[in-house]
């Protein structure tokens, strides 16, 4: 183990966070904050954590204040009050999204502007905070956008599970055939451990299961009411956005016709781990051309 190595940065950068909650029903969520300067929010995909941001947020730190959710029902958090209802995804959503809208103007009171930056599930519950949020958001940048109501088939590759008395070698390997299944288009034997740990370490915590929504209209149907300037950043290879991708591109079009669209050859559902350098370079050109500063300038 060496200073470059994944663990070791995790542990430096968790033990410098400001830890923070904010109501969540009768509980609480939980945020960590990093940093200093215009501020910038992050939500992280289903079944994950802030960690799903653990390339990203050290390129970022020096020169933002960053505020990363662990959204209620996964990572450190308390469920939310109401159930997550399939039949009832917009409004289960909108219902995550005013509780972190509540949080929200505990950290950040109004009329403070900040950024906002979602993955997977972020960015569909990210739609909501941004139609509820309007002109407080400076800048959107959605990862790996679903719920667009274009016609998904389901995954190509079938999900292994985990089976009693395999070896802690072989419960590895299926996590790697899944999280290639999934979230990486890497092939399973050269993911990282690193990566491998932090997916089981975030679907063992996860008490909410918003998969469902990914083949749905969900995020679509906020897309017209919000005002903010929106940068979408898709993997090439991105299990949820295929096939169909130019028609997702079409649906963010349609709203904003200059919205700006990156999509990242060889990559996969989680961008900004498997493309860190790139997605990380993109997200600063969005936060310097949004700047916050700029606007009273």
């Amino acid at each position: 183990m060496n200073d470059g190595d994944p663990s070791v940065v995790t542990d430096r950068l968790h033990a410098r966070c400001e830890k923070r909650t904010t109501p969540c029903g009768d509980g609480r969520m939980v945020w960590r904050i990093w940093g200093d300067g215009e501020p910038v929010v992050f939500l992280h995909g289903g079944s994950g954590s802030w960690t799903h941001w653990i390339r990203n947020l050290p390129a970022l730190e020096d020169q933002y204040r960053l505020y990363v959710a662990d959204i209620p029902g996964f990572g450190d958090s308390d469920l939310a009050p109401r159930e997550y209802d399939v039949d009832r995804l917009p409004e289960s959503t909108d219902h995550l999204a005013e509780i972190v809208c509540q949080g929200l103007a505990e950290l950040l009171p109004p009329p403070t502007r900040y950024h906002l930056v979602g993955f997977s599930f972020g960015s569909v519950m990210g739609g909501y905070v941004a139609r509820r949020e309007g002109a407080r958001l400076a800048s959107f940048t959605l990862i790996g956008a679903a719920a667009l109501g274009v016609p998904w088939p389901g995954l190509t590759t079938a999900i292994r599970t985990a089976k009693e008395g395999m070896s802690r070698e072989e419960v590895m390997d299926v996590q790697r055939h899944n999280l290639n299944a999934i979230m990486m288009a890497t092939p399973p034997a050269d993911i990282d451990d690193y990566a491998v740990w932090l997916q089981m370490e975030n679907v063992r915590r996860a008490r909410m299961r918003s998969h469902v929504v990914a083949g749905t209209d969900t995020l679509s149907q906020t897309l017209p009411d919000i005002v903010a300037p929106m940068t979408v950043i898709w993997g090439a290879e991105d299990v949820f956005a295929k096939p169909g991708l130019a028609d997702r591109q079409a649906v963010f079009r349609s709203v904003q016709p200059d919205v700006a669209i990156h999509l990242l050859d060889d990559v996969g559902h989680w961008a900004m781990y498997e493309a860190a350098e790139p997605v990380n370079d993109l997200l600063q050109d969005v936060l310097k051309r949004y700047a916050i500063r700029g606007d009273d300038e």
